[in-house]
Parts: structure tokens; C-alpha cells; sequence
């Protein structure tokens, strides 16, 4: 053992640190140790099994305590190096006019039309009109269509500028909600002669259509006209 009267408070740190660890093993060695003895030997510092267990829990917290320090702290730069590496880039330009809508005269950047409230019942409307086919927005073709005869196509119209509501079913109150077309919006027919209510007790005829979104649904006849 060194004097105390000649050594500096740096040379003691370094004593410690030469001589903790092995001191601190040989102590669990012999803890573990009486652990495992009968009852009565004293091995080492350790008389009573007791003492030695709680030595040996002690030291466990410890290093496990000093484990998890170590791994939060190594682990640290690895994780933000990954986030870094995973953070999304900035997203490409789209080139000009790609995806834009086309106009009917070939043009491009058409602004969608605005929604036109879906007409209500017992509203009034006039008389079916027939309507240019050049003015008339495009309906999809029927699927799986191949040659032969065109599908039948009709207008919405006569609703006063209202426009129509497509229905899931032939009833007026059946309404799909948020599918509604202005006038001079072209449905392909799909089933006509098809009667439902008028919204008002009584019958009148109905078309099962697709409209130009591809949806499937029903619209009353009188808020259709003719094709040329």
C-alpha cells in the first residue's frame, strides 16, 4: 500500500483502477462460491450465504445498469444515422402539362366544372331537348365492347340547369352521394324500361347508366334527351 503522505490524488485513481476490477471479480468468485457451499464455511469475506447473494445482486444491477448506459450511448449515432438515410428526398417537378385535362377542341388545363346541386323532389322541369353531340362531355364505352353496334348514349337535360343525381337504385330519395352531372353530360344506357317512384307517390321511367366516371347507377328518364 502506498503512504498517504506521498502519493497524489491521481496516483491513488490509479491504483484503484488497477486493483478495483480484479478485487471486485475475486468477490464475486468467492460470493458465488459460498453460495454454492453448505451452511457454516466462510469463504473469504463472506460468512453468511445472505451477505453473498446480496453481494451478487448488487453487482448484476450494476453491470447491467452500466450495459444499458453503454448500449444507449453507441446506439445513439446509429439510429440518427439511419433516419437520416431514410428521410424522403425532395419530389420530382412534374413536367408542364402532363396529366392536364383535355378540352374538346384538343387544349389542355380545362378547369373542372363546377358541382351542380343534384335536383330535388318535385322540382319543376321542362321538356326534354336534343342536344349537338360536339357539346355533349364524353361518356366511357361499355366494357368490354368490341365491334359492332355503338351503345345507346343519352344527355342529361330538362333539369333547368340543376343537373341530374345518379341513384344506386330506382328510387328518388336513393341518391349516390356526391355523384352528380350538369346538363349536356353524356350516360351510356345500360337497362332502359325500368319504372321507379317520381319522389312524389307516383311512378315514372327510369335508365340504369354509366356515367363518365365509370360509376353504375340509375337516373329518371325525364332528366335524359336524345342523342342526334
Amino acid at each position: 500500500m502506498p503512504g498517504a503522505g506521498h502519493w497524489a490524488w491521481w496516483g491513488w485513481a490509479l491504483y484503484v483502477l488497477l486493483l478495483g476490477p480484479p478485487l471486485v471479480l475475486g468477490l464475486a468468485g468467492a460470493a458465488a462460491l459460498r453460495v454454492v457451499l453448505p451452511t457454516g464455511h466462510r469463504v473469504w469475506a463472506f460468512r453468511r450465504r445472505r451477505t453473498a447473494l446480496a453481494y451478487l445482486a448488487t453487482l448484476a444491477v450494476l453491470a447491467g445498469g452500466a450495459a444499458a448506459a453503454a448500449a444507449g450511448t453507441i446506439g445513439w449515432p446509429a439510429t440518427a444515422l439511419t433516419h437520416l438515410l431514410a428521410a424522403p428526398g425532395p419530389a420530382p417537378a412534374a413536367s408542364a402539362g402532363a396529366g392536364a385535362p383535355l378540352r374538346p377542341d384538343g387544349g389542355t388545363h380545362l378547369a373542372a366544372p363546377t358541382p351542380t346541386p343534384a335536383p330535388t323532389a318535385g322540382t319543376a322541369v321542362g321538356e326534354a331537348v336534343t342536344i349537338p353531340a360536339s357539346a355533349v362531355m364524353a361518356a366511357p364505352p361499355a366494357a368490354g365492347a368490341g365491334p359492332g353496334p355503338e351503345p345507346r348514349r343519352v344527355a342529361v337535360g330538362g333539369t333547368g340547369g340543376q343537373g341530374v343525381a345518379l341513384r344506386r337504385s330506382p328510387r328518388w330519395a336513393d341518391r349516390w352521394p356526391g355523384v352528380a352531372w350538369p346538363d349536356r353530360t353524356a350516360l351510356v344506357v345500360l337497362v332502359d324500361g325500368l319504372t321507379g317512384d317520381d319522389g312524389a307517390g307516383g311512378a315514372t321511367p327510369w335508365l340504369r347508366v354509366r356515367d363518365p366516371a365509370g360509376n353504375e347507377g340509375f337516373v329518371p328518364g325525364r332528366y335524359t334527351a336524345a342523342l342526334p
